[in-house]
């Protein structure tokens, strides 16, 4: 055993020197409010003390002194290192959820991250892992394989929450090494993200007239009850009103169930932002519409359809789409619903968004007009699902092309047999006459 005494380096305050950094316009060279900095002499390097107080800058001296110091950056790295290995992946979560709460970000966005991450921590304490250390990405592969979405686009989404989470506990909290990782076993590929993205595009799926009036029909006529356990669900006469609001407005559930009253002028103009993109979206309601809409009882809140009370978005959507899964089994469909190529589908309640598109450009109207009013940020999402329809445009289209080819004061121009004569320069007479008579001389 080596008993030698370890020797520690001196802490000398003069290799780190506190300095004040006066202003141009400062006359008080003694006693003034310049702000402090640091020179460290080892370094040479010259760093802001982020503050006025002489005590509050040696404290960042000695903070710059100890991390000089090996025995006392080894006891920091240990006393840290402790620390991490005592976080708990419940406490991590809490933590996490919280920061981004106190970002800014929406109730709505922080249940979709709670339940992925939800997710793992139930599968990590089903294999008797607590501690934030003790996951390593073995176990996150064998996770994501137990996985049971289905799209590519839920899979990636839940993998994105999950490594975000883990970015927070190495790079912000650093309670890990950011080395090891764990969240990196579920990165991807962009390019093949990209493509199954592409692959798994459904096409938009209009209810026709006769579909839609049968599903008006079986909304009139079925007794909506709630499942066992949940609230009270909405009434007949409320999912009537959704549906025909969604079909002549082209708002998406989540927009037309917390849609309040106010959104709608005395006119019938709907005026009202997405939740999803947070575009604008103005559009007039027809009069029966408005009618039913305004028979409906006034809620407390001021929300057309806020009947259990909830005061969530989330809850009043979760409570409405459950109703249009009870409804649609009920409806008796005069064709099936089917996509393109005849294969059945099952009706879902934004088959009432792309109603509304399809009606609009079957008329043969504008695709940049239809953009606006549903509300998308880019062109190309509306192009995306509805260019498909626009068939009757593009033919009109083409035939105003071809209408040109015979428009007066259009005709083509022959070009003559006979060929071209060369290019010939064109010269001034003055100049020549001064180029004669110098070749004269």
């Amino acid at each position: 055993m080596n008993d030698t005494p370890v020797i520690l380096p001196p802490t000398r305050s003069e290799d780190v020197v506190i300095y004040r950094r006066h202003s141009s316009d400062c006359t008080r060279k003694n006693d003034c409010d310049c702000p402090l900095w640091l020179y460290i002499k080892a370094t040479q390097k010259r760093i802001s003390a982020r503050t006025t107080s002489w005590q509050r800058a040696e404290i960042e001296r000695n903070k710059i002194l100890d991390s000089y110091n090996p025995l006392k950056r080894r006891v920091a790295e240990l006393e840290r290192k402790h620390e991490y290995e005592s976080v708990l992946i419940s406490d991590a979560i809490k933590k996490y959820l919280d920061w981004k709460r106190a970002d800014g970000v929406a109730e709505s966005t922080l249940q979709d991250y709670g339940s992925s991450v939800g997710q793992m921590e139930k599968f990590m304490h089903n294999h008797g892992i607590v501690e934030l250390r003790a996951i390593t990405r073995e176990l996150m592969i064998e996770w994501k394989a137990k996985w049971a979405d289905k799209r590519m686009r839920s899979r990636h989404k839940k993998a994105v929450h999950i490594r975000a989470l883990f970015r927070f506990c190495c790079v912000t909290q650093r309670w890990m090494d950011q080395n090891d990782n764990p969240g990196d076993a579920l990165l991807t590929s962009r390019a093949r993200t990209r493509k199954a993205k592409a692959e798994e595009v459904v096409p938009a799926i209009p209810f026709y007239e006769d579909q839609f009036e049968a599903l008006l029909e079986a909304a009139s006529n079925y007794d909506l009850k709630p499942r066992t356990g949940a609230k009270r669900i909405c009434t007949a006469k409320r999912l009537h009103a959704l549906i025909q609001l969604m079909r002549w407005s082209g708002l998406a559930i989540l927009d037309a169930v917390n849609l309040q009253r106010s959104r709608i002028d005395k006119d019938g103009l709907l005026t009202v932002r997405r939740a999803k993109t947070f575009e604008p979206v103005t559009v007039p309601l027809p009069p029966h519409v408005l009618e039913e809409l305004r028979a409906l009882p006034v809620e407390s809140q001021g929300f057309f359809y806020d009947d259990n009370h909830s005061g969530n978005a989330r809850s009043r959507t979760a409570c409405y789409s459950t109703a249009f899964l009870q409804l649609f089994p009920t409806v008796k469909w005069p064709r099936p619903v089917a996509d393109g190529e005849g294969n059945p589908i099952r009706p879902h309640s934004h088959m009432l968004r792309h109603t509304f598109a399809y009606d609009y450009l079957k008329r043969g109207l504008d695709i940049r007009k239809l953009q606006i009013l549903l509300g998308h940020s880019k062109l190309a999402t509306t192009e995306e699902n509805y260019a498909q329809w626009t068939g009757d445009a593009r033919k009109q289209l083409n035939d105003e092309v071809r209408s040109l080819w015979a428009a007066p004061g259009v005709e083509k121009r022959e070009e003559p047999n006979e060929p071209r004569p060369e290019h010939r320069v064109r010269v001034r007479h003055a100049a020549a006459g001064r180029l004669r008579s110098k070749m004269s001389r």
